[in-house]
């Protein structure tokens, strides 16, 4: 199983849209994410960052999902390159197999 963590911003591109421009974007975004379901994907939730997070990442919006393997992963991504999302939000993404702590700290370790 992996994790997948997107973290984003908007950039001028997606502030200088109308609302209208803006709620259909979303509208696309929506039906591109009917194809989340045959990749075995799961959202685990979406949040906005605290402002007052200790060590705060300068990113505003967060989602998390989890997918089978790195293929879906990989599948996801072009789904998302493929919205023009790129274009209107900054986004930094991260992704993993999942794995224990211990494991994680012992290649920590190892460097």
């Amino acid at each position: 199983m992996y994790l997948y963590v997107e973290m984003w911003n908007a950039k001028p591109s997606w502030l200088a849209l109308s609302l209208p421009e803006r709620k259909q974007f979303m509208e696309k975004v929506a039906e591109a994410s009917k194809g989340l379901q045959p990749l075995g994907a799961e959202v685990l939730g979406a949040w906005i960052n605290d402002e007052d997070v200790d060590h705060r990442l300068g990113k505003t919006y967060f989602t998390a999902f989890r997918f089978p393997n790195k293929e879906a992963v990989q599948a996801f991504e072009a789904i998302v390159r493929g919205s023009g999302w790129y274009d209107l939000f900054e986004q930094t993404n991260a992704s993993g197999e999942i794995d224990t702590f211990a494991n994680v700290m012992e290649h920590a370790l190892s460097l």
